[in-house]
């Protein structure tokens, strides 16, 4: 088996509930596969127990659904919502300090990504290097992930105009390394 990135434990638990939201055949599909169920993943403590399957081969397997980008989102978004205490009161934070406590917060879940951001023309756009979610030579976007998990901080921070987009993504060109977001 390949040696791919490794993420924690929540990023599969929020994948595998936004694909029983969105496809519950491809689901049960992929839980025949890998022998587990959406309720094992949400009790495995450790990810070891779920499978040895890298995160960017779920991915592989989950991009066959035309729901995907969807699916990847609101995975992001589900695991925003399981970091952050929704009790916790509203901070209001300017944009740039908002997205670095959100990739602060991502960093957490996906250790082996390395974010950047950059202030170009008017507006604020962030890379990725080292997404687990890029799955090389496929041609589509693929790290909707991220894109959820961003736009779900920015909204809680008092910033819920301002949505994180993939522009450029290394599944789609072999030849970028990195994956590009722009806040919008």
């Amino acid at each position: 088996m390949r040696s791919l990135p490794r993420v924690a434990p929540l990023v599969y638990y929020s994948l595998w509930v936004a694909l029983s939201r969105y496809d519950m055949v491809l689901c049960r599909e992929l839980e025949r596969q890998y022998r587990v169920t959406v309720e094992m993943v949400e009790h495995a403590k450790d990810i070891a127990v779920l499978s040895e399957v890298p995160v960017r081969e779920l991915v592989e397997d989950l991009l066959v659904s035309h729901s995907y980008e969807e699916i990847a989102k609101l995975a992001g978004k589900i695991a925003f919502g399981e970091i952050v205490s929704w009790k916790q009161r509203l901070r209001r934070e300017k944009p740039a300090s908002a997205i670095q406590e959100a990739l602060k917060l991502l960093s957490q879940l996906v250790p082996t990504a390395g974010f950047q951001v950059e202030k170009v023309g008017g507006g604020r756009v962030f890379r990725c290097r080292n997404s687990p979610f890029a799955v090389s030579g496929c041609g589509r976007m693929t790290c909707g992930f991220i894109s959820g998990f961003v736009t779900a901080a920015m909204g809680w921070q008092g910033q819920p105009r301002l949505r994180a987009e993939e522009s450029l993504c290394a599944s789609v060109d072999s030849e970028v390394k990195y994956c590009l977001f722009e806040l919008r």
